[in-house]
């Protein structure tokens, strides 16, 4: 992984938590969640308030939930607004995160110059139970919590002072002037201090993969069917059945494409790559990368020169290595490189590379759709880095050290891809 730190692909932009009087505000927000504090005396947290040091300590890269019904979130500093959410529960996360930051920056800013800051997504649910469960969740309510009395200490100041300016002789009160005296020893000042952060609804959940019941990706509102189930983990014992109120798929059962085609949810035209041709390079790039991992001298694959890698492509070749669909790839690439593009007839056997979101999808539908086809392509680490993280950073381990400089190579060549392909 230092490799993907130093090229700013891991750990970029976490907040360091490097004093004992921040360590202590990120503890409290733990202690009241009902979570066992942390033992380490400096740490990272990202825009969640996930810290991948104590995720790594306590075992449990869930530590920051009760059950992935529960998660919760801790802000301990403004500078999270900028982090990115490494271990998201949901799609949704990221947009939660950003409308948290967007609304309640100047109460964010305010409060955590002294305290910490905790909310839930509360799904009116304490647990899920099966699946089916996801189906029904409409609305998710985010409630904000003020680590420690800071919120009820600050309505109660505010209240002992409106009491002292309103009832008659309440300068001779000395029991109401003790209260208010001791108010601003033990908190300062708190009756113009912006603390009020008000829960809000967040319902643009009708298209969401969640990490709950080990993956799923959940389609609830589709155009002329039935919402749909698709299990990463295969465990569905329904795969395929269209019989019930949902229909629900596993993984491995790729007869969910040609549903998903008839929902208009997903589309394989070839006019798409005309603008998107690169995710067609990186395709074929990977069959050779991969390929070559299999050579018992391992190439520096992330180094070749041109004439290099067409050496390479000739051995992968001859040696059986290369995958059979290469050269149409490469041909259907070139045609769409030199403008004939529209001209080109694909077999199906490219049709799991020509795999894209529908041109009516929203922006919410792309996002879990590209999600989707980066687990079933299995071969884009670009794809995989912008819409599974947790997943790429996993198979990233099993990768050898040129496979892994590749990847990297792609992945900072390819920036501006989240944003080009979901807009």
């Amino acid at each position: 992984m230092i490799k993907l730190a130093e090229s700013k692909l891991f750990g970029d932009r976490l907040v360091y938590i490097d004093t004992a009087l921040m360590q202590k505000r990120y503890n409290r927000c733990l202690e009241d969640i009902g979570i066992e504090p942390t033992k380490l005396s400096t740490f990272h947290v990202d825009g969640w308030g996930w810290s991948p040091e104590i995720a790594k300590e306590k075992d449990d890269r869930f530590y920051l939930s009760h059950g992935l019904a529960n998660p919760f979130s801790i802000i301990v500093s403004p500078e999270q607004k900028d982090s990115p959410v490494y271990m998201p529960y949901h799609t949704f996360d990221w947009e939660i995160h950003r409308r948290v930051f967007e609304n309640y920056a100047l109460q964010i800013e305010d409060i955590t110059s002294l305290n910490g800051i905790w909310f839930e997504l509360d799904q009116n649910i304490s647990a899920y139970r099966s699946p089916q469960d996801l189906l029904m969740m409409e609305i998710i309510n985010v409630e904000f919590n003020v680590a420690g009395d800071l919120a009820a200490a600050a309505a109660e100041q505010k209240e002992l002072v409106t009491r002292y300016l309103n009832e008659p002789r309440s300068w001779m009160n000395a029991e109401l002037r003790e209260q208010i005296i001791n108010s601003s020893k033990a908190h300062g000042d708190l009756r113009y201090r912006n603390l009020e952060l008000p829960d809000f609804p967040f319902s643009n959940i009708t298209s969401f993969y969640t990490l709950a019941f080990n993956g799923i990706f959940v389609f609830k509102k589709v155009m002329g069917g039935k919402p749909v189930l698709i299990f990463e983990d295969n465990s569905s014992e329904i795969s395929g059945d269209t019989g019930h109120l949902h229909v629900e798929f596993n993984l491995n059962d790729q007869s969910f494409i040609p549903y998903l085609y008839n929902l208009d949810l997903l589309d394989s035209e070839i006019d798409y790559f005309t603008e998107h041709v690169e995710l067609l390079e990186l395709q074929l790039e990977h069959m050779v990368v991969s390929a070559a991992m299999q050579l018992d001298e391992t190439p520096p694959v992330d180094k070749l020169t041109k004439t290099q890698r067409k050496g390479l492509i000739s051995k992968l070749n001859n040696a059986g290595l290369l995958d059979e669909r290469y050269f149409e790839l490469e041909m259907v690439v070139n045609r769409i490189l030199s403008g004939g593009g529209d001209k080109v007839k694909v077999s199906n056997e490219l049709n799991q590379f020509m795999l894209q979101p529908h041109e009516r999808t929203t922006p919410e539908q792309k996002t879990v759709l590209w999600h989707l086809i980066s687990k079933v392509q299995k071969n884009n680490p670009v794809l995989q880095f912008a819409f599974d993280k947790t997943s790429f950073y996993t198979d990233y381990q099993t990768w050898k050290p040129p496979m892994q400089q590749w990847a990297i190579n792609c992945i900072l060549n390819n920036r501006g891809i989240y944003s080009k392909l979901i807009k």
